[in-house]
């Protein structure tokens, strides 16, 4: 919500089109510039296939994965883990 009289933002939030490791890099640095922002990523779908009954999203995974990887420092963190 903006306060008029004082010039501040009190909340913020924020919308963001992404897909791939540019997007999820691109989510790191909003969360870096804006930390007490509320961020919403629209992550793309469009590659998104099923094999062998397994649906396979490789953008939603690799946004997911990144953005993830950037949240808890000292530990590390991929797949299975």
């Amino acid at each position: 919500m903006h306060n008029c009289l004082s010039g501040t933002m009190s909340f913020v939030q924020i919308v963001v089109l992404a897909g791939g490791t540019g997007g999820a890099r691109f989510l790191r640095g909003v969360r870096a510039a804006v930390p007490e922002a509320e961020i919403t990523a629209v992550v793309n779908t469009g590659d998104d296939v099923t094999m062998h009954g397994l649906r396979i999203c490789p953008d939603l995974d690799t946004v997911v994965y990144t953005s993830r990887r950037g949240h808890r420092r000292g530990t590390r963190l991929g797949p299975g883990r």
